[in-house]
C-alpha cells in the first residue's frame, strides 16, 4: 500500500498533493458525526455540504451555551426567604455606614403530623433588617407593631465577638434589600378587627355602624328592653308589697 501511494505520488504529484489536502476534511467528517451515505458520496460537493452543515450546528451549540453562561452573567441565587409573620420591635440605626431599619418578626407554625393529637402550635423569632437610606425610612413610616406583613429576603449570618472568650458567634437574620427582596403589609393590625365594609359602595362603615346597630335595637329589641325595664319597676312594687 505504501508501495503504490509513494508510486502514484512520483507519478501524479498534482494527485498527491489533491489527496493529501482531502484527507484532513474525511477524518474531520468522520469525526463530526456526519452520515456514512454523504462521507462516502464520491462528489466533492457532497462532502462540502455534509463539512458546512456539520460546522453551523457545531457552531450554534457552541454559541448558544456561551449566551446561556457568560463569564460576566451570574446565576440567579438560590438563597431566598418568604415569611409571614407579625412584626415587634421596630428599631432604626445605622449599621456601618448603611442606615438600617430592623424588627422582629414573629411566625407561627402549626404540628399537623400526628393526626390523633391536637395541632401544637410553635413560634419563632425572626430577625428582619432593611437596608438602604430610602427603603429603611420607607419601611420605617410604613410598618407599626402587630402588623402583619410578608417578608422576603436573603438570610445572612451576623458575626459577634465574645470577649469573655475570644471567640466569633454567628447569630442569623434576613436581609431585605431591593431588588433582592421586599417587604409587604399584609394585615394593618391583627389585634384589631377590620371594620365593616358596605358591599353596595365599598365604603367602610364607620359613622353608619353605630346609627345602625343603635336602630336595630331600639326596634328589634323593643321587647327586650321593656321587658327589663317592667322587671325593674316590678321589684320594688314587690319589695313595696311586702
Amino acid at each position: 500500500m505504501l508501495r503504490r501511494l509513494s508510486c502514484a505520488a512520483s507519478a501524479h504529484p498534482l494527485r498527491a498533493a489533491v489527496a493529501h489536502a482531502l484527507a484532513p476534511t474525511t477524518l474531520s467528517n468522520s469525526t463530526r458525526g456526519c452520515s456514512s451515505g454523504s462521507s462516502s458520496s464520491g462528489s466533492g460537493s457532497g462532502n462540502g455540504n455534509g463539512v458546512g452543515v456539520t460546522a453551523g450546528s457545531t457552531l450554534g451549540a457552541k454559541s448558544t451555551a456561551f449566551s446561556a453562561s457568560r463569564p460576566g452573567q451570574r446565576a440567579p441565587s438560590i438563597n431566598c426567604v418568604t415569611l409571614v409573620g407579625v412584626v415587634h420591635d421596630i428599631q432604626t440605626g445605622y449599621v456601618f455606614e448603611d442606615a438600617v431599619t430592623q424588627f422582629t418578626l414573629t411566625t407561627t407554625s402549626l404540628d399537623t403530623t400526628n393526626s390523633t393529637q391536637e395541632c401544637v402550635v410553635e413560634k419563632d423569632h425572626h430577625t428582619v433588617r432593611c437596608f438602604g437610606d430610602v427603603f429603611s425610612q420607607e419601611m420605617r413610616s410604613k410598618l407599626a407593631e402587630g402588623n402583619v406583613v410578608c417578608v422576603n429576603g436573603r438570610l445572612r449570618l451576623n458575626p459577634q465577638l465574645e470577649s469573655s472568650c475570644n471567640k466569633y458567634y454567628y447569630f442569623p437574620y434576613i436581609q431585605v434589600q431591593p431588588p433582592h427582596g421586599q417587604v409587604s403589609v399584609v394585615y394593618g393590625d391583627r389585634r384589631s378587627p377590620p371594620a365593616p365594609v358596605n358591599a353596595a359602595t365599598g365604603e367602610l362603615n364607620t359613622t353608619n355602624n353605630g346609627s345602625s346597630s343603635s336602630s336595630s335595637s331600639g326596634g328589634g329589641g323593643g321587647a327586650g328592653v321593656g321587658a327589663t325595664s317592667e322587671g325593674d319597676e316590678a321589684s320594688p312594687v314587690a319589695d313595696k308589697t311586702k
